[in-house]
């Protein structure tokens, strides 16, 4: 294959973005993706009664925020960024479910892991649910809090780091699913 300048083109898309927004409670991250076009409120956390922001009822259980985010795709708006808020009180959500549909007491109850790679797939479900959103031509910003975490490599000295508030395989997936991270 041959390449000339002639066939150089851009590669920016015109597509809605998809923004993870982390940081300690208080710091405004809910304030500043208020502040994007015709926002709408996703709530998992009741944390935002000092914003005025469009939002649902609270979202409670899945199947509260799936019906949401049906609403969203399917009955015209004028919305063009959702907020979904917090990513840390949605993981309970996801543990209850993986919890009702295994009847067990508590998601470690699977054994090793095993509870976690189911909540997993649940979290990637959410994610298709979010995208098919972003699709109807809506920004994304999903929020969740922050946590310090202490390492100890091997090779150098240890240090702390700032992460996601959540399991490990779910932080993971959130930070893929990202095009922009941002920490607050």
């Amino acid at each position: 294959m041959g390449f000339s300048l002639n066939d150089v083109k851009s590669s920016k898309t015109k597509q809605n973005l998809r923004i993870l927004m982390y940081g300690p409670p208080g710091i405004g991250k809910s304030t500043f993706a208020s502040m994007f076009p015709a926002p709408i409120l996703l709530r998992t956390e009741d944390g935002a009664a000092g914003l005025d922001i469009q939002t649902f009822d609270l979202i409670e259980n899945l199947k509260d925020l799936s019906e949401a985010l049906h609403t969203l795709r399917n009955e015209k708006h004028d919305f063009k960024t959702l907020i979904l808020d917090s990513l840390d009180w949605l993981e309970p959500l996801v543990w209850d479910k993986v919890i009702k549909d295994n009847n067990i007491k508590n998601i470690e109850d699977l054994g090793y892991g095993k509870g976690y790679v189911y909540a997993l797939e649940i979290w990637k479900q959410i994610i298709t649910g979010i995208e098919l959103t972003r699709a109807k031509g809506m920004n994304i910003i999903a929020i969740s809090h922050a946590t310090i975490n202490s390492y100890d490599p091997p090779d150098g000295q240890s240090y702390v780091r700032s992460e996601l508030k959540l399991n490990k395989k779910a932080a993971a997936l959130w930070y893929e699913w990202s095009d922009i991270i941002a920490y607050m």
